[in-house]
C-alpha cells in the first residue's frame, strides 16, 4: 500500500530516521522561579493551584458526582455549529498513552481508503506532521482560540466528514478535560486510549527523552542527576510518587489531578540519589515515567468530565498479538460516525512495532530482559499494581472486558 507523501516522512522523522522533529524547538527559554507557574516539558508556563488547601468538603463533593453529571456543558463555536463551509474540527481523538501505539494506530486510521478520516494541517511549525496538534496541553495554542485551532484542519465539504487530532500527550495533563469540555461537541466526539504494560512503556519513554529531548539542557540535568540510569529513577522516583498516592487514596478519583507529574506535590519534592551524591533537579521530568503508568487513576479523573461511553481503550500488546481482534474494539468510536473495521482493512496489521532502541543515544542503559524484569516488579509492588487494580476494575464495569492488564504476571519470579 502507498502511504500518502506525509504519512511517509512521519514515519521517517517520528520514528528516528532522519534527524529530530524540532518539538523542542521553541523551549529554550527559562522562566522565573515564582510559586504559582511551573514549565511543562517544552519550557510552556502553566499556572497551579494550592490543591492541598481546597475546602474537603468540595473535594468530597467532587470526588462523588462526575463533573458531566452536574450540568452539560452548551458552547457556541466552530467546533459545535458544525457548518459546511467551516472549517472541520476534530471528533475524533487518540488521547493516549505516549509510547502506547499511538503512532501505529494513527497510520492505521488515517490511511485507510474505507474509513477516510482526515488529519490536520501542518501549519504548527513545531510539529514535524499533523498527527499531533496539541491544541489542549500547550497553553499557547489554546490561548489562540478554537478558531485557530480549527483553521488546522479542512473546510468542511458535507455534513458527514471526520477529522481526527491524535496527541497522546492529552491523558497524561490533568487539565485537558475540562478545557475539552468547554470547547468540543462532547455528544458527537469519540475518545480513543491505548495502552501498554506501564513498565515497558516506562523504559520506552525514558528511551524517547534520551533520542530526543536530552539536547535540552533541563533535561539532561534532570538525567545526569541518576546518571542517566533508568534502574536508579525506578528505584527513587516511584517511591516520591507513591507518598502522593497514599495521601490521596481515600478519593481515588481525585489522585491523578493531585500526583500528575507537574502539580507541586511531585515537582518541589526532591531526593537525594545516593550513587550520584546530587539531589533531584526537574523532579517532573523523570517522573512523568511513572505518572504516565498510573492507567487505573487517569481513567478515573478523566471520567469524572466526560462519559465511560465515549471511551474506547485498546491494548498494544492485544495489537501486536492478534491486531484483527483489539482494532475492533475501536469500533464503536467509529460507529456514531457511521464507520466501520472492515476486514480487509484488519488484514493490513499493525503498521508500526514499538521497538525500544536507542542505539545512537549517549549514556543510554540498556537493559536485558531478567534486569529489566527486577526492576518491573520492583515498580509493580511500590506503585503500578494498585493502579493497574482500578484500571481492570474499570475495564470490567464500563467495557465488559476481564482478564485485561495483568501486567505484572510477567514479572512474577
Amino acid at each position: 500500500m502507498k502511504f500518502p507523501w506525509w504519512v511517509a516522512v512521519f514515519l521517517l522523522v517520528g520514528f528516528g530516521v532522519v534527524g529530530n522533529s524540532g518539538l523542542a524547538g521553541k523551549a529554550g527559554k527559562e522562566l522565573g522561579d515564582d510559586h504559582r507557574t511551573y514549565e511543562s516539558e517544552y519550557g510552556e508556563p502553566y499556572e497551579t493551584e494550592d490543591n492541598e488547601a481546597a475546602d474537603l468538603s468540595n473535594l468530597l463533593a467532587d470526588q462523588m458526582t462526575p463533573s458531566y453529571g452536574k450540568s452539560a456543558i452548551k458552547v457556541d463555536n466552530v467546533c459545535t455549529r458544525r457548518r459546511v463551509g467551516d472549517h472541520m474540527c476534530p471528533e475524533l481523538f487518540i488521547l493516549g498513552v505516549q509510547k502506547g501505539g499511538t503512532s501505529s494506530l494513527w497510520v492505521f486510521l488515517v490511511t485507510s481508503t474505507e474509513l477516510k478520516i482526515q488529519t490536520g494541517l501542518n501549519l504548527y511549525e513545531e510539529y514535524a506532521m499533523p498527527k499531533e496538534m496539541h491544541f489542549f496541553d500547550k497553553q499557547s495554542f489554546f490561548a489562540e482560540g478554537v478558531d485557530s485551532y480549527a483553521e488546522h484542519f479542512e473546510v468542511r465539504d458535507e455534513e458527514s466528514q471526520l477529522s481526527l487530532d491524535a496527541t497522546p500527550a492529552y491523558s497524561r495533563y490533568a487539565r485537558v478535560p475540562p478545557l475539552m469540555v468547554s470547547t468540543i461537541n462532547m455528544e458527537r466526539s469519540r475518545f480513543i486510549i491505548t495502552v501498554r504494560d506501564p513498565v515497558h512503556r516506562g523504559y520506552s519513554w525514558y528511551t524517547h527523552i534520551l533520542q530526543r529531548l536530552i539536547r535540552m539542557p533541563r533535561f539532561d540535568q534532570a538525567y545526569q542527576v541518576f546518571d542517566y540510569k533508568f534502574s536508579l529513577m525506578s528505584k527513587y522516583m516511584p517511591k516520591l510518587i507513591n507518598e502522593c498516592v497514599q495521601r490521596w487514596m481515600k478519593y481515588p478519583k481525585l489522585v491523578f489531578q493531585h500526583c500528575w507529574h507537574l502539580t507541586d506535590n511531585v515537582r518541589r519534592t526532591g531526593v537525594l540519589v545516593e550513587e550520584t551524591g546530587l539531589e533531584t533537579i526537574y523532579p517532573w521530568i523523570p517522573s512523568s515515567i511513572f505518572t504516565d503508568g498510573l492507567y487505573g487513576y487517569m481513567m478515573l479523573h478523566w471520567f469524572r468530565f466526560i462519559r465511560p461511553n465515549l471511551f474506547c481503550i485498546i491494548f498494544y500488546e492485544k495489537l501486536v498479538e492478534s491486531f484483527a481482534d483489539e482494532i475492533q474494539h475501536i469500533g464503536p468510536c467509529l460507529k456514531p460516525f457511521g464507520r466501520e473495521i472492515l476486514e480487509s482493512d484488519a488484514a493490513r496489521g499493525l503498521p508500526l512495532v514499538n521497538h525500544i532502541k536507542c542505539k545512537t543515544c549517549k549514556n543510554f542503559e540498556r537493559l536485558v530482559d531478567e534486569e529489566l524484569s527486577a526492576v518491573g516488579r520492583k515498580l509493580n509492588e511500590e506503585l503500578f499494581t494498585r493502579s493497574n487494580d482500578v484500571f481492570r476494575e474499570l475495564m470490567r464495569d464500563h467495557f465488559n472486558r476481564t482478564g485485561m492488564a495483568d501486567w505484572e504476571k510477567a514479572y512474577t519470579l
